[in-house]
């Protein structure tokens, strides 16, 4: 099979279509911005781009899409940093920015995705210590963050993560010793340093 090659960029006018609940943008060619009128779109339940090689920031409005469950951007060209908004999307259960082209800072706000089970951030350009609030996140199972620059250490309130399964920070600056909290965590299947 053949992907498809759509010449174009995303039509705001995308953002009258109220009733909506998948969006997804595979590998397509698009290009551009993603445009703020998407944000319209308040019963998605599913929104990715996967593959385009979008420019630009993802609009601060994105945290009107209060229903997304999957929240999904891999390997583009997006610019800047991850907006303090996404912690509006209460409703995520699995946020995947992989090799967005992202730098910066993890938000804080992220800390109040409650459902949260899945935070996949694995090769951007993160370059920070990790939020304490992600702590909060009790509901998580997979934790990737591989082949950024983070730095600090690993805190001990990683024996909060009750649920987790998998946890993988390689290729990153961490330093400091491996917590002895990662004992409390029965869950864990799978350790990456």
């Amino acid at each position: 099979h053949q992907e498809n090659q759509l010449d174009s960029t995303i039509p705001s006018e995308l953002g009258l279509l109220t009733n909506l609940s998948i969006f997804v943008l595979a590998t397509s060619g698009l290009t551009g911005t993603i445009p703020s009128e998407l944000a319209l779109l308040t019963n998605l339940e599913v929104f990715g781009c996967l593959g385009s090689p979008f420019s630009g920031q993802i609009p601060s409005q994105i945290g009107r899409l209060t229903r997304v469950a999957l929240h999904q951007f891999y390997t583009s060209s997006l610019q800047g940093t991850i907006p303090s908004e996404v912690g509006l999307m209460v409703s995520l259960s699995r946020i995947a920015y992989f090799n967005a082209n992202f730098e910066g800072s993890i938000p804080s706000q992220i800390g109040n995705l409650l459902n949260l089970q899945e935070l996949d951030f694995s090769s951007n350009s993160l370059n920070s210590t990790f939020p304490s609030e992600l702590y909060r996140l009790t509901k998580l199972s997979t934790f990737y963050m591989t082949n950024n620059y983070f730095i600090g250490t690993i805190q001990t309130e990683i024996g909060l993560f009750s649920k987790i399964r998998v946890f993988q920070i390689p290729t990153n600056n961490i330093t400091g010793t491996i917590p002895s909290e990662f004992g409390l965590v029965n869950s864990l299947e799978e350790i990456v340093l």
